[in-house]
């Protein structure tokens, strides 16, 4: 992970906590599953996986990531691909109604 994605995701992970989640930092290392997502949250009793980009980042999710995202939409969780503390916000909105 890049630094500006690392600063990224450490925003979002102090977004996260001040609105009450339970958040665990996903550290990649040869014992993590290929592709799991940077973040994984409680939010208001919803499963959250986030994957951090930066903005600009025009490559996307990779085929691991993407495979994860589908195994947690299947099992009923949220996944998505977030670029700020904005995708967030608007992404926890999404979930109130």
């Amino acid at each position: 992970m890049g630094r500006l994605e690392s600063a990224i995701q450490t925003a979002i992970i102090g977004y996260l906590r001040g609105q009450g989640a339970y958040v665990y930092n996903a550290p990649g290392s040869a014992s993590s599953a290929k592709g799991t997502p940077d973040i994984l949250a409680c939010v208001k009793g919803r499963f959250v996986a986030l994957e951090i980009k930066k903005p600009d980042d025009s490559y996307g999710e990779t085929k691991p990531q993407a495979i994860r995202a589908r195994q947690v939409r299947k099992a009923q969780g949220i996944a998505a691909v977030v670029t700020s503390i904005d995708d967030v916000a608007a992404l926890l909105r999404s979930m109130e109604g």
